[in-house]
């Protein structure tokens, strides 16, 4: 068995049957899954809009990406939900694969392993999974971009020699090019994202010896992720009848500006009741001025309340587990929710101190994460918009246990597993 793990083609491919078995015998068993099989609130609008693409029916309003990848499910299977949970846990699996090819970028293949299992176990990935939700699709995509991205950057903090510089230099302009377009894709599924590329300039011009060419880099990167989000802006604007770049822009200014936020849990009544008398004269306020204004007239006569709403959200978006008051409490999802993402936050943290020697390669990752903390403490803080960057927090939570089990003698079971393509 622990074969397995010194050959990397064998490693990699049970990886992703052990990722892949866990997340079927999770969809396929509601007495496992329970509540993350029902379709209700956001899957419920999922499900729907993909009906009707499917059916031909005409859908007036703007939406993420995410229903069209339900649609392709229903088109080619029918409405069979089980097939859109199936589709979910390939990519899943998938995803566990990419955690390991990052790790072993970033730092080793002992890291990349420890973080390919912990993902394949992780019970938000597998919960989920189960999910009419676009949080598996989001992960994937920005997994495959933060590769990307590693990739790339290993290619300008360390050149090649001379005699494969000049084809070096075109595969990192290619890789370039694919960040565009896996950006732009997880920007139509999860909008957030839209406006990381400005800190992944930043990363890109510290960590280059060459300015110009990272810049020049940028540039086409930009490029290709304009190109793959215009269809998707187009059809907002069409449906709009406006430019609509950002779906349900709107509504989260109106959340985002919302000083009864905090309430959402002790008394949502606070919350829906502001959220109703206000939300339309936002729009109309954002229609004339542009919801950009709307926010900053917030903070400029309510600074107060807006950094106690911001370390509220920014408090909600790194909660492990369920608030007591919400539908979701109990003590086996406090308990798992500490002992997963509650450690997993903790041994990351950890992690990015000791990996600080790395910091050519782990800065623009670190900055991935830096950019969700502040998008969504600045509007909508809700635990599941975190899970596009755990992939991040397993690999530097790897990287941490690895650091801290290096100091203590092993055991000939863990040196074993740990040797992978010696």
């Amino acid at each position: 068995m622990l074969d397995i793990f010194k050959n990397e083609r064998r490693f990699l491919i049970f990886l992703f049957l052990f990722a892949l078995a866990i997340r079927v015998v999770f969809i396929s068993f509601p007495i496992i899954a329970q509540d993350a099989l029902e379709v209700k609130h956001d899957a419920a609008t999922h499900n729907m809009a993909a009906m009707r693409v499917v059916e031909g029916k005409e859908d007036t309003a703007p939406r993420t990406g995410y229903y069209l990848f339900l649609a392709i499910i229903y088109f080619l299977f029918g409405h069979n939900l089980y097939a859109a949970r199936f589709a979910q846990a390939i990519l899943g699996a998938l995803t566990c694969l990419i955690i390991y090819f990052i790790g072993r970028e970033v730092f080793s293949k002992k890291a990349g392993i420890i973080a390919g299992l912990i993902s394949a176990m992780y019970p938000y990935f597998l919960y989920y999974t189960g999910m009419l939700l676009s949080e598996t699709l989001a992960v994937f995509l920005l997994s495959l971009a933060t590769l990307l991205i590693v990739k790339y950057i290993k290619s300008l903090s360390f050149p090649p020699a001379k005699s494969v510089a000049q084809a070096s230099s075109l595969w990192a302009g290619k890789t370039a090019l694919l960040v565009g377009v896996f950006l732009g894709l997880a920007t139509i599924i999860k909008p957030i994202v839209f406006g990381f590329p400005v800190f992944l300039l930043i990363g890109m011009i510290l960590l280059s010896r060459k300015k110009t060419k990272a810049v020049f880099h940028f540039l086409g990167i930009l490029a290709i992720f304009f190109l793959t989000l215009s269809p998707w802006v187009i059809r907002n604007s069409l449906v709009t009848k406006k430019v609509c770049i950002l779906p349900y822009a709107g509504l989260i200014t109106s959340v985002a500006t919302n000083p009864n936020y905090k309430y959402r849990f002790s008394e949502p009544e606070k919350l829906e009741e502001w959220q109703e008398s206000h939300l339309e004269k936002d729009k109309i306020r954002a229609k004339k001025k542009g919801a950009i204004f709307l926010p900053l007239s917030y903070i400029r006569n309510n600074p107060k309340e807006f950094f106690s709403g911001l370390w509220f959200k920014f408090k909600e978006f790194w909660r492990p587990a369920p608030h007591r008051t919400g539908a979701h409490w109990s003590v086996r999802n406090f308990i798992l929710g500490w002992l997963s993402a509650g450690l997993i936050s903790i041994l990351g943290l950890l992690g990015m101190i000791f990996s600080y020697r790395s910091w050519r390669l782990t800065l623009i990752p670190i900055l991935l994460v830096v950019y969700f903390t502040v998008a969504y403490s600045l509007t909508i803080g809700l635990p599941r918009y975190r899970l596009p960057i755990m992939p991040i927090m397993i690999l530097f939570a790897s990287y941490g246990l690895y650091s801290i089990l290096s100091q203590i003698p092993m055991s000939r079971i863990l040196t074993h597993f740990t040797q992978v393509g010696k």
